[in-house]
This record gives structure tokens, C-alpha cells and sequence, in this order.
């Protein structure tokens, strides 16, 4: 069994993304091609990513 993660990272639904219909298509091809398999999703615009400055990026703890 293998892992696929699948970052999504557009602000728009795929009703109204190309990119995001590719990317829908191409999990559920996969998952078809590989039921055995775990699939991760991450959505990025719905996650809870902190933003990026320069206390993150230097490696301090952001509180």
C-alpha cells in the first residue's frame, strides 16, 4: 500500500477551476487504479497554515 498526497492549493471550487476539475479527476482515476492505497488532501486556503514571516522562517517558535 502507498500513500498520495494531494495538495490542493487554489481558492476557487472546482465549479469553477480547470485546474481544480484536473486535479478531481485525476484522484478519482487514481483511486480507481489503486483502492488499496491512502489518499491525503490538504487543502491549503481550508487548513490552518500560519503565514509565513521572518520569526517562522528563522525557526523561532510564533506564538
Amino acid at each position: 500500500m502507498s500513500k498520495l498526497l494531494v495538495v490542493k492549493g487554489h481558492p476557487l471550487t472546482a465549479e469553477y477551476s480547470l485546474s481544480l476539475k484536473g486535479l478531481d479527476a485525476f484522484v478519482k482515476s487514481y483511486k480507481s487504479a489503486h483502492p488499496e492505497d491512502e489518499i491525503e488532501e490538504l487543502d491549503v486556503f481550508s487548513a490552518d497554515i500560519p503565514t509565513l514571516n521572518t520569526e517562522l522562517v528563522s525557526g523561532h517558535v510564533c506564538r
